[in-house]
């Protein structure tokens, strides 16, 4: 029997409500409320591509449509799917060796459908989101979630690290040799990414995107001088290093796919350590037969892993 295997991102949820009054967003005060009652209003829109403003549907820049289902609220978690839809017709099926158009063969009105369920555990502020390529990502449950509310909510998605191994990246104080390799359509694509050691990688792109459009590896890689008289502590402050980072990763659904990061550094006890920081993000697969598909078996297959990284990297 042909199994169906998932990689299962984590991610701390951060939810803040705009205020009136000071025309600005707040932090939640009331998180567990505020996110029942925020999955709650989807249940109030209708299914309508003509009226899209005031319908389930948000209309992406590639065509398609994303919308949300919700199919459990209670104390605990919230269960749901971003679903994306794509009318377009573009899809093929094959048949004994034969290609043909998907639709060829289903309503004229109906669209191919790619789900990634997700499960918000509202006790500790941490969201399990099911990775299907083909399907829309969590930057997209955001954006879904800011606009299609008006912008009641403003909802970001950290990638949640491993604690331990967080820590001793946060407890970096200098830097002695990191190396960078990123994306040059990364880099493309993130203003963001032109600030702090980022910049560097982007003026090292301005000097080849100029004549080519062919997606190329940046990579930065800094050591240590060796020592001398006028060089007796070749370490550089990480906190610059940590802050780029941090505002890089803000809204990227999978950073290893962007970026990949090795740091050496010391710690206030001047301690050596090594970090790899996009290993140290929290991830885990989980597989189900061909019969198990309906979404109670992912949420429990997810609600499983969540249990099993919960135990053993964040409590």
């Amino acid at each position: 029997m042909r199994k169906i295997n998932r990689q299962i991102y984590f991610y701390e949820v951060e939810l803040q409500k705009y205020n009136k009054e000071n025309n600005s967003f707040e932090q939640s005060k009331e998180y567990r409320k505020d996110m029942r009652d925020l999955f709650e209003e989807f249940k109030k829109f209708p299914f309508d591509k003509e009226n899209l403003d005031y319908s389930m549907y948000l209309k992406k820049a590639n065509g398609t449509y994303d919308f949300v289902k919700v199919d459990t609220i209670n104390e605990d978690y919230i269960e749901g799917k971003l679903i994306n839809s794509d009318d377009s017709g573009l899809t093929y099926y094959e048949e004994n060796g034969e290609i043909k158009f998907l639709k060829d063969t289903i309503s004229s009105s109906a669209s191919i459908a790619e789900v990634s369920h997700f499960v918000m555990f509202l006790n500790t502020n941490i969201m399990a989101f099911e990775y299907n390529a083909k399907s829309s990502h969590s930057p997209s449950l955001s954006n879904y979630i800011k606009e299609k509310l008006n912008f009641k909510y403003w909802i970001n998605f950290r990638n949640l690290l491993n604690r331990n191994k967080e820590r001793r990246f946060n407890s970096l104080k200098q830097v002695k040799s990191f190396r960078f390799t990123t994306s040059s359509k990364f880099l493309l694509s993130n203003q963001v990414a032109n600030k702090g050691f980022f910049k560097a990688a982007s003026a090292a792109l301005d000097l080849t995107q100029r004549s080519t459009d062919v997606d190329q590896n940046i990579t930065i890689e800094i050591k240590p001088q060796r020592i001398t008289k006028a060089h007796k502590n070749p370490y550089y402050d990480a906190e610059e290093l940590k802050t780029s980072i941090n505002e890089v990763t803000l809204n990227i659904d999978e950073p290893e796919k962007y970026f990949k990061l090795d740091i050496v550094g010391i710690n206030e006890l001047n301690e050596q350590i090594v970090v790899n920081y996009t290993k140290d993000i929290l991830t885990t697969g989980i597989t189900l037969e061909s019969n198990e598909i309906a979404s109670e078996n992912f949420y429990k297959k997810m609600k499983e892993a969540y249990t099993r990284i919960y135990n053993q990297y964040i409590r």
